[in-house]
């Protein structure tokens, strides 16, 4: 799946512009579109690079960024 501004992400989410990329993963500022009452309008949504990964690498990046989502849940 190679993402872009002005995709939908599950339906949730609304991809508004790239704001950062890296080996694994680009960072979009986002729209959610389905907020719950302490969950933000705007986000940054970060989606691995399925352009340029292998199989094997994006299923690492996928691994990566669920930790990364487990220890930002943490923080809040």
């Amino acid at each position: 799946m190679h993402v872009q501004p002005g995709d939908s992400i599950g339906g949730r989410f609304r991809l508004e512009q790239l704001v950062g990329w890296g080996g694994q993963a680009l960072v979009f500022r986002a729209t959610n579109l389905r907020p719950k009452h302490d969950e933000p309008d705007v986000l940054a949504l970060k989606v691995a690079r399925t352009d340029l990964l292998s199989t094997q690498a994006i299923a690492e990046a996928a691994e990566v960024l669920g930790w990364e989502a487990t220890l930002l849940h943490r923080l809040k």
